[in-house]
């Protein structure tokens, strides 16, 4: 059958969008699928908002007290489980300054590495329980840390304990959430798993999925003390 006049202009618009795919994501590459979705964070029911100025803050006892700003939900991530780890390395600098190290939080696949580079003055001893690990680090040298186990793990400065980094050592392919909580995983090989979301502060959820070849999957997940109910 020929499509005609306006018949023929909606046919061109649902070729575009199989071959864009869902919300704009490019059709997956040959014998692969691709996942989305958005992690929000979800406040309990009846639970009143707080902010860092509420009086009761004043108390010294809350005074490292941090709060949670739900519409930001800063490092989080979502991973799947069931794929292989996609291993890989994360690197952190640390300088001299008494915050130590480049950034605050990464993530990298089981099997992959940790590597601390002291690219500062003075020489730093670093402290990663996961790893049973202890050691010092002297200006120009790096210490590499197999990331042997899945979990979040700390990593820490002792001559400047209130300074630390947290890496989450995944199970398989991962991405790190953004600020607007939209995630994606793309090109990952069809295969039935589960997908989890992580928050470093918050309980996360999971969902089994199937990763379709050719195909553009949403998965939503909330992140919520609720979850806590189901576990």
């Amino acid at each position: 059958m020929r499509c005609t006049g306006a018949s023929s202009v909606w046919a061109g618009i649902a070729l575009a969008l199989l071959a864009v795919g869902c919300r704009g994501f490019p059709r997956p590459a040959p014998r692969s699928g691709t996942l989305w979705g958005y992690a929000t964070l979800e406040r309990r029911e009846g639970v009143k908002p707080t902010h860092k100025h509420d009086p009761v803050y004043k108390d010294p006892r809350f005074a490292n007290v941090e709060t949670v700003d739900y519409g930001k939900p800063g490092f989080m991530l979502v991973y799947l489980e069931g794929p292989p780890s996609p291993a890989g390395t994360t690197v952190f600098a640390i300088g001299d300054a008494r915050e130590g190290f480049d950034r605050k939080s990464d993530v990298v696949g089981v099997g992959g590495e940790i590597v601390l580079t002291n690219v500062g003055s003075r020489r730093r001893v670093v402290s990663c329980p996961d790893a049973g690990l202890l050691e010092a680090i002297e200006p120009s040298h790096e210490l590499r840390i197999a990331a042997s186990k899945v979990g979040a793990w700390e990593v820490s400065l002792v001559d400047s304990p209130v300074d630390s980094t947290l890496v989450f050592v995944s199970p398989g392919p991962f991405t790190i959430v953004s600020e607007s909580g939209l995630w994606a995983l793309r090109d990952v090989s069809p295969a039935r798993g589960t997908i989890h979301v992580w928050h470093p502060r918050l309980p996360g959820t999971s969902r089994p999925v199937e990763v379709l070849e050719g195909v553009v999957t949403r998965a939503d997940l909330v992140v919520s003390v609720d979850n806590l109910r189901s576990e």
